[in-house]
């Protein structure tokens, strides 16, 4: 029961370290990783399929690595969930 107990908790410490990893395992033998590319040349965000011309339209590389155009800087937009139990 305590070995049980101790499992599930060290699993829900190690999880967000595994989230913030980069990648998603699909199964087993399979994994995708942020950023990797398909056989069109398209880069995974994390979401989509992105062409190269798409990352060049919003983003620029800045200070060793990709940020967003300074004319998307503006404050942060809020955030809208549909549940309506609020």
């Amino acid at each position: 029961m305590l070995k049980s107990i101790f499992l599930a908790l060290s699993l829900l410490v190690v999880t967000p370290l595994a989230v913030q990893a980069g990648e998603i395992t699909l199964v087993p033998a399979v994994t995708l990783h942020f950023g990797d590319q398909d056989n069109h040349g398209r880069y995974w965000d994390g979401h989509y399929w992105r062409d190269h011309d798409w990352w060049v339209r919003h983003y620029e590389w800045r200070e060793h690595r990709w940020q967003r155009h300074a004319r998307f800087d503006g404050p942060p937009r809020e955030h809208h969930d549909n549940r309506w139990d609020r």
